[in-house]
């Protein structure tokens, strides 16, 4: 009896160890982004993966589990069009037909916040003409006109005039609000000796993801500032730095471990926002990267560079323009029976008669509410000569189209009102 009983104490401390064991398990995750999907090919929605055990799921901070099966979006099937005859039947042989898929994919609009870090009178150079503030809200200004020359982007700033200064959690928050997908806070650094230089990227540590897209900034702003000093480098071996602090609520960070830095923690407080970073635009106590950055002309060079990367990694394209889509198409022959095709010669065209109350926001009058309608929209507003419905682009019902109506009816197309 004493052997059993000893047995079924052992077995019984041996699963309890098992659970605790695997209850103190800490995942390691990797983010794995959302993937439309298209008429053929399955996609995917945004989860994170634990590297160690393979568990999947819907947060950083790993509480709420998802099957795998449950992170498939089905294809969507094609939405085919009407045949078209390319080749006649004749007595030479079969004819042939074709028809196209109407589906396209939906453009992915960027949403951007720029942050002119500090205020008017923050943070003087080694050059007393130089302000930290003031140089860089007008490093922000050139970097926003640049970035809306393209279509599929929408910029907001949290400066809009010079002598603003909003708080530093007001700046990240507004990122979170808007539904940005990218908030960058533009700086330069100090040090307390003129020696040091350098461009340095602060990322969100809750962000990995992001780490392939500030090295990329980095690199671009410290080419352009070499070329002029002949110094400056990327610090941290060219990688994006993260700083941390441990979490004051369970709500902040992966619950246990924030951001320092104010504007970066209170911007992916929104899941939405999944690139965010601090650039410091090389030292303004240093001789040479001061007077670089007193330049408006080196300014310039440094908006272009960073817009191109963006352009570049986000798939941005020109005003006017938009990118070729490859069409799906499918051919069949028709059958030559031995008699001429009967040539149709009916004029079926009609006009069809005006909505007197179109759908709020469908725009290109397509019995739906997309994206699509989100980059027509922003079209129109941005002075491109576009037939869309004028009554459905008055999204918010105030009369008048605007920049407004591209917010709001963005923020309902990309569920940031939910």
């Amino acid at each position: 009896m004493k052997r059993i009983i000893s047995t079924v104490l052992c077995a019984a401390l041996l699963l309890c160890c098992s659970v605790f064991s695997a209850s103190a398990h800490t995942h390691t995750l990797e983010y794995v982004k959302a993937v439309a999907a298209d008429c053929e090919t399955d996609g995917n929605t945004a989860y994170y993966r634990c590297t160690e055990c393979g568990g999947l799921f819907t947060d950083v901070k790993a509480t709420v589990a998802v099957n795998a099966a449950d992170t498939v979006i089905p294809a969507t099937g094609h939405d085919w069009g009407e045949w078209e005859t390319v080749r006649e039947p004749g007595e030479s042989g079969p004819g042939l037909r074709r028809r196209y898929c109407k589906n396209e994919p939906e453009p992915h609009i960027l949403i951007v916040t720029l942050d002119a870090g500090h205020g008017y009178y923050d943070n003087r150079g080694y050059y007393n003409e130089y302000y930290e503030g003031r140089r860089m809200f007008t490093l922000m200004s050139y970097l926003k006109e640049y970035l809306e020359e393209y279509e599929n982007i929408v910029v907001y700033s949290t400066r809009e005039t010079i002598n603003d200064d909003c708080a530093l959690a007001d700046r990240g928050k507004t990122a979170a609000e808007n539904g940005s997908e990218l908030f960058i806070s533009l700086h330069s650094n100090w040090f307390q000796t003129s020696s040091a230089m350098g461009v340095s990227v602060y990322r969100s540590f809750i962000r990995p993801e992001s780490d392939e897209l500030g090295a990329l900034l980095g690199a671009a702003v410290a080419e352009v500032i070499n070329a002029s000093t002949g110094e400056t480098y990327v610090r941290n071996d060219g990688r994006p730095m993260t700083r941390t602090e441990p979490a004051y609520t369970e709500d902040l960070g992966d619950g246990i471990t924030q951001d320092y830095y104010n504007v970066t923690r209170a911007s992916v407080v929104s899941e939405k926002c999944r690139y965010s970073y601090i650039i410091e635009h090389g030292f303004h106590s240093n001789p040479k990267e001061c007077e670089f950055l007193l330049s408006d002309e080196n300014l310039m060079n440094i908006a272009r560079a960073e817009c191109g990367v963006i352009a570049e990694y986000f798939g941005l394209y020109p005003k006017g323009g938009k990118p070729e889509y490859e069409h799906h198409v499918q051919y069949e022959e028709i059958p030559y029976n031995g008699e001429d095709p009967v040539v149709d010669t009916t004029d079926d065209t009609t006009v069809p008669p005006d909505d007197p109350d179109p759908l709020k926001g469908d725009v290109n009058r397509d019995g739906e509410v997309n994206n699509r309608d989100v980059v027509d929209l922003f079209r129109l507003v941005s002075g491109t000569d576009i037939d869309v419905d004028e009554k459905a682009a008055d999204f918010n019902g105030d009369g008048t189209v605007d920049n407004k109506d591209v917010a709001a009816l963005f923020r309902l197309v990309s569920g940031a009102d939910q």
